[in-house]
């Protein structure tokens, strides 16, 4: 019984974000990123060096602003061109520079776009991707 009244509220708690002093391996951040109950969850690094898990039906279960030693780690797994591409797309982005709550948890289409479109462009890859940089 207890457990079932824990759990709304962990729930409802894990949108939250990591506090600017936590900073480190963004592989450790990655795989500590929450999950649905059902564990599925999608994901992705967006524009703005926001990392966001995401649930199979698209909401935000959590977010990680990532600083610019963070975002190059996470790059660092793509292959080559897109790495080179996402290092220029990338350049400059310090996530730990977005604050707003709408934007953490509720990006807009655009944010999200650059990403997939890169990993789309090579659809050999694609597969590769999606085991080297997601985590289900």
């Amino acid at each position: 019984m207890r457990f079932q009244a824990i759990l709304p509220f962990a729930i409802l708690l894990s949108a939250s974000p990591v506090t600017s002093s936590e900073t480190g391996d963004v592989w450790d951040l990655v795989s500590n990123l929450p999950r649905e109950p059902s564990g599925e969850r999608f994901i992705h690094l967006g524009d703005d060096g926001v990392l966001r898990s995401f649930s199979g039906s698209g909401d935000v279960i959590a977010y990680r602003q990532l600083d610019p030693e963070q975002i190059n780690q996470y790059i660092s797994r793509f292959p080559s061109p897109d790495k080179e591409h996402l290092l220029e797309v990338y350049k400059g982005v310090d996530g730990r520079s977005v604050t707003e709550i709408t934007q953490l948890a509720h990006p807009n289409l655009e944010l999200l776009l650059p990403e997939a479109e890169v990993s789309a462009s090579n659809s050999s890859n694609l597969h590769h991707l999606s085991e080297s940089t997601c985590y289900n």
